[in-house]
């Protein structure tokens, strides 16, 4: 959501329960569909435009950066696949500073 429109070119809502549930479900996907892979990468797109709703708004005023948001869900991420089909496999991501 970006000034209260969702978007097509706008980030994913990190906050939102049912995204963190999509995309880890995705990596499980992902690790047990290539055993050669080591590392899978969480990060937000290339662009600006995150979502600004009142819960990630919320996230970023806490953390004092827009990554905030982004580490906590890499984080779930992780914690979400404690499963892990392998445990030498990594789950990380890759944030960007930009200005608030």
């Amino acid at each position: 959501m970006v000034e209260g429109v969702r978007r097509k070119d706008g980030q994913l809502c990190l906050t939102n329960p049912e995204v963190l549930d999509i995309v880890t479900a995705r990596v499980l996907e992902h690790m047990r569909a290539d055993p050669s892979a080591r590392i899978f990468s969480v990060s937000s797109n290339d662009w600006f435009n995150p979502c600004d709703c009142p819960v990630c708004r919320k996230a970023v005023e806490e953390s004092g950066a827009q990554s905030g948001p982004l580490l906590r869900f890499v984080n779930a991420v992780a914690g979400d696949t404690p499963a892990l089909p392998k445990p030498h496999l990594r789950v990380g991501g890759r944030a960007s500073c930009a200005p608030l």
